[in-house]
């Protein structure tokens, strides 16, 4: 019979183990983040903030991200080689371990533009909460910006082909920018 309470025991003590939480772990402070995950993923986007104010826009971060493209691009060829995305990852990685690498998908040895820049733009555009290609301050810590009236008809099916068949290129709901 000594048996089942020391099984309860042990039980206890293992559950009370995993219950405890030390200091900077733990469940999320209500920001939906670890208390000790790091700046909000958009704050690197700062870096392409070309006249510090605080707010980035949809041309400042393809101007930045296009200067930074046409700098690793040693041979001026319009696309990275397996060497230049090599030294690109490693420079990421000293500066931020979990930054996002460079993976050439298509296996082609090489990486250009669109690729390069796939996700800086994707998070910016998941960010501009209100689709104006702007993200603010607010946007950036990774709130939500005040959704804006939108005057326009609501969107739907134009045509056969729905709204067109172009390659896209500037902020989701038509902001400001583009190609």
């Amino acid at each position: 019979m000594i048996r089942r309470p020391l099984a309860v025991f042990a039980l206890a003590l293992t559950l009370s183990a995993c219950a405890h939480h030390g200091p900077g772990d733990g469940p999320p402070d209500g920001s939906g983040r670890e208390r000790n995950a790091g700046p909000p993923p958009g704050q690197a986007l700062l870096r392409y903030d070309a006249d510090h104010d605080g707010k980035l826009t949809w041309a400042e971060i393809n101007a930045g991200l296009k200067a930074e493209f046409e700098a690793a691009d040693k041979n001026h060829s319009g696309c990275l080689d397996d060497d230049e995305v090599r030294a690109i990852n490693e420079a990421r990685w000293a500066a931020d371990p979990t930054s996002t690498p460079l993976v050439d998908w298509q296996h082609t040895g090489c990486i250009g533009y669109r690729n390069f820049a796939a996700a800086p733009l994707s998070l910016f555009q998941q960010l501009d909460g209100n689709h104006d290609g702007v993200l603010t301050p607010e946007e950036i810590k990774g709130g939500k910006a005040k959704e804006e009236k939108d005057e326009r008809k609501p969107e739907g099916r134009r045509g056969r082909g729905g709204q067109g068949g172009g390659q896209g290129g500037g902020p989701p709901g038509g902001g400001p920018g583009g190609p």
